[in-house]
């Protein structure tokens, strides 16, 4: 998802024109994440979970709804020698931490794996997330 804003309202039915404004509220946040250490030559893209992750959003109650975990999949390719690598998500439970998962592939064969649990995404705002993949220093 790009994007997602949410407004409700009472429906007023009037022969008479009237004027209100609507100001949306996002109701979505964002997850930075940046990868510091090099990237070994021979990785060949990551895969990026997020578990907890909300799937649909509730007109009637105003909110989102219906947990999963591995919903949220990002798969980036080509990535090889670089350091600081970075990418970012939207993620739509604001509501309760949500865990991320990041995978390295080497060819098909899973490299390295780190899980960050605990992530507190709030609407409107950026959460960023730095670390170490590949080495403990």
């Amino acid at each position: 998802m790009e994007d997602a804003f949410f407004y409700k309202s009472v429906l007023k039915v009037s022969k008479n024109n009237i004027e209100q404004t609507i100001v949306p509220e996002r109701i979505i946040g964002q997850l930075s994440i940046n990868i510091e250490d090099h990237t070994p030559q021979k990785a060949s893209y990551y895969r990026i979970y997020i578990d907890n992750e909300l799937y649909d959003f509730s007109m009637d109650k105003a909110h989102a709804e219906g947990t999963r975990n591995n919903l949220t999949s990002y798969v980036t390719k080509n990535y090889s020698g670089e350091s600081n690598y970075s990418l970012s998500c939207k993620v739509l439970n604001t509501q309760t931490p949500v865990t991320l998962k990041i995978e390295g592939y080497s060819g098909l064969q899973l490299s390295v794996r780190k899980t960050i649990p605990n992530i507190r995404i709030n609407k409107g705002e950026t959460t960023s997330i730095s670390t170490k993949l590949f080495s403990n220093n």
